[in-house]
């Protein structure tokens, strides 16, 4: 079950972390079976609502990104389609405006 912790210890590092080799740095970051993800994402001892998990996919080179969406531990896939249903792009196709129109409108400019 996945947790979620406000109040973690942290320390703050006096340097850079330079990746020395191709892999993720923390081991929970990328997946090659979404089962296996899934299972973490249930499961996992130090997986947290709103982490975010890559499965990647060998055979057709390919990755998409999850993200742990509730205590249950349920990924949801956030890693964006190119197909026209792709429900960002229908947000900024139904409104009818612009990304800048937007943030004016949030900012009380228009």
């Amino acid at each position: 079950m996945a947790v979620i912790k406000k109040d973690g210890n942290s320390m703050g590092l006096p340097m850079n972390i330079n990746r020395g080799n191709p892999i993720p740095i923390d081991t929970t970051d990328v997946w090659y079976s979404l089962e296996e993800a899934q299972a973490y994402a249930e499961n996992g001892a130090t997986a947290y609502v709103g982490q975010l998990i890559t499965v990647v996919d060998e055979t057709n080179n390919t990755a998409k990104v999850y993200v742990i969406a509730n205590l249950a531990g349920e990924l949801v896939d956030i890693s964006g389609s190119s197909s026209s249903d792709d429900e960002l792009g229908n947000e900024f196709i139904i409104y009818g405006g612009s990304a800048s129109d937007v943030i004016d409108e949030e900012e009380g400019n228009g």
